[in-house]
């Protein structure tokens, strides 16, 4: 399940309550905290909104071209499923916070506390610790860290991440 949340300017995010680990989580206390931290950034924003109406107006003008483009690609695509080999199957697995578990398997002294990846802007996961507190994917940094003060937050190590998605895959390899 998702649900929106308000912020005290009007804008809203969902909120996945779904995921796995957040069960037991109040979403009403997370939901208080968020818009307590989002109401200090009400002018932050309203200040982005200025600087990015001239963008905005730009690509309503340039709409139909991008409508345009849009038919062409279809068509594009239409002629390439026309050719496509359809005998193979192709089987996906969701490495469910693959940079966190990464991370965890690296340094063994987080597998027990609350742990994000990413930064103060934007955290790409969490583990189940921290989703204990409603700490997940695509929450800022600074908002987590107020959800969950004592909040690991590891930088990304893309190039690691890499090396082990390609041991992973070599594992599925037929």
């Amino acid at each position: 399940m998702e649900a929106t949340l308000s912020t005290p300017d009007s804008k809203s995010f969902n909120y996945a309550f779904h995921k796995a680990g957040l069960q037991s989580v109040d979403f009403t206390a997370i939901k208080k905290k968020i818009e307590e931290v989002s109401k200090q950034r009400q002018e932050s924003w309203r200040q982005q909104v200025k600087q990015l109406e001239p963008k905005y107006h730009e690509l309503l003008r340039n709409r139909e071209l991008y409508i345009q483009l849009e038919r062409e690609i279809d068509e594009y695509l239409d002629l390439i499923v026309q050719d496509a080999d359809f005998s193979k199957t192709f089987v996906h697995i969701d490495m469910d916070a693959f940079y966190a578990a990464v991370e965890m398997r690296d340094n063994p002294a987080l597998r027990d506390k609350p742990m994000a990846v990413g930064g103060m802007s934007m955290l790409s996961t969490a583990n189940y610790e921290a989703r204990k507190f409603g700490v997940s994917a695509a929450i800022p940094g600074y908002i987590a860290k107020k959800l969950c003060p004592e909040l690991v937050i590891v930088e990304l190590h893309f190039e690691k991440y890499r090396r082990v998605s390609e041991q992973i895959q070599k594992i599925f390899a037929v």
